[in-house]
């Protein structure tokens, strides 16, 4: 347990300063096991420090979070993105952590989750979380290639921070996710090879 905690506060100092809002977007470039322990660490982390955390959960292929923190969500953000009666109250579960709030991927397919963040409702979600919360961490899932639109999304965001299982992920498909983040101008906070 030591070891996490020493980790997640290694990540922690070099997150400090290299972003300029208190949004911080993971992404990784495969499955990986390590991206929503080290979110659930660092939230948690920024939970007992009294500050008001969101995790946001763009993953639409995996529940992870919402197991971890055993938050039960009718509707999450697809839900709220597809229905205009449901709103940004209704997608928002306060976990039994004090301080930390989950907003699950909600009910979708990959399929029909692909487009959906390129409503302009995401981005009026994104300054709502940003308003109420310290720090809104925010948990993208794995990036298919070059070709991934949401490679487009991270655009507007201020920064991410890039997480790759060791073993789990070629050299070559880091470098080719690497350079095309770097030629979408999506600006590059860190980089996280965890050892799974």
């Amino acid at each position: 347990m030591n070891n996490i905690k020493e980790v997640v506060r290694r990540i922690n100092l070099q997150l400090i300063g290299e972003n300029d809002t208190n949004i911080l977007t993971f992404v990784t470039i495969n499955e990986s096991i390590s991206q929503p322990t080290i979110i659930a660490n660092l939230a948690m982390m920024y939970a007992r420090a009294n500050e008001k955390v969101c995790i946001l959960d763009m993953n639409f292929k995996d529940d992870g979070l919402e197991h971890t923190f055993r938050a039960n969500s009718e509707n999450g953000l697809f839900n709220y993105l597809e229905d205009n009666n449901v709103t940004v109250q209704q997608i928002i579960t306060q976990t039994k952590q004090t301080n930390l709030s989950l907003v699950s991927s909600g009910s979708a397919s990959l399929q029909d989750s692909k487009y959906a963040i390129g409503d302009p409702k995401f981005s009026n979600l994104l300054k709502i979380l940003s308003d109420k919360y310290e720090k809104v961490l925010i948990n993208v899932g794995p990036l298919s290639g070059k070709t991934d639109e949401r490679i487009k999304f991270l655009t507007i965001l201020s920064g991410i921070v890039l997480i790759s299982d060791i073993g789990n992920s070629s050299k070559k498909g880091t470098v080719d996710i690497v350079k095309t983040l770097v030629r979408q101008k999506v600006k590059i906070l860190g980089y996280i090879s965890a050892n799974v």
